[in-house]
């Protein structure tokens, strides 16, 4: 059966590119793009119109009624899902110190970067064990307690936690033949950094190079099951936890 995807945080940025990258292959059955505002997010409305393999849908992960509601269009669509990234993000303060961030922002990060996932994959778990699906959760360096230079408490702690889950949702389903991989997607210029679109920033990839690296070094490295339960930086290195 011809492969299918399901990419949340789709209308911009990593989302987007790696809904343009999966469209360049032919084999791909359905990308079912998930959006916040479908509204705002014109580029994928043109891609979508052009394209019917684009299944663009508004999934709000703070909302658990849109969860459920993202997991009956696809099952409305394929009796399957093949892969499910969770690309969707949110990174509440950037230079606040640790001893400032309001709760608001930690509560907010949880339920975006952690518990949105978390639910989501629950929600579509029975679709990926039919396909032997590999769910990707896209992660970041920040949360890695090795590699985290100290910065950005509230977005680092929902990340490191989203890395937790990736570890138990793989040793609790290897017998159903899913598999869970936590990705970094290297230091990307996107709405979520503007300020690596400044000159003399700090080098950086592009959301493009980004996705294709996810897609090469993950989705198709020929080898998903090797890659469970791991942290895997885009260009296909382990990241520490």
């Amino acid at each position: 059966m011809a492969p299918t995807f399901l990419i949340t945080g789709a209308g911009r940025g990593i989302g987007l590119s790696f809904v343009k990258a999966l469209l360049t292959r032919d084999n791909t059955a359905f990308i079912f793009a998930g959006v916040r505002n479908i509204a705002t997010a014109t580029e994928l409305q043109t891609i979508a119109k052009a394209d019917n393999r684009v299944v663009m849908f508004p999934l709000d992960l703070d909302d658990e009624g849109s969860i459920q509601s993202a997991a009956r269009v696809v099952a409305s669509r394929t009796p399957s899902l093949s892969v499910l990234i969770n690309n969707a993000g949110f990174a509440p303060e950037k230079t606040t110190p640790a001893a400032s961030v309001p709760s608001g922002d930690f509560l907010q990060a949880f339920r975006t970067n952690t518990l949105g996932p978390i639910l989501l994959t629950q929600a579509l778990l029975p679709l990926l064990e039919k396909s032997g699906g590999l769910v990707v959760n896209v992660s970041s360096l920040l949360g890695s307690i090795q590699v985290n230079p100290g910065r950005q408490v509230a977005y680092a702690v929902s990340k490191a936690g989203l890395n937790m889950a990736t570890t138990i949702f793989q040793k609790q389903n290897k017998d159903k033949n899913v598999t869970f991989v936590a990705a970094h997607p290297g230091t990307v210029a996107t709405d979520m950094r503007p300020d690596l679109r400044q000159p003399g920033a700090m080098p950086h990839i592009t959301a493009e190079e980004s996705a294709q690296g996810i897609l090469q070094n993950i989705v198709f490295s020929g080898n998903v099951a090797a890659l469970g339960g791991r942290f895997i930086t885009w260009d296909g290195k382990d990241m520490p936890w």
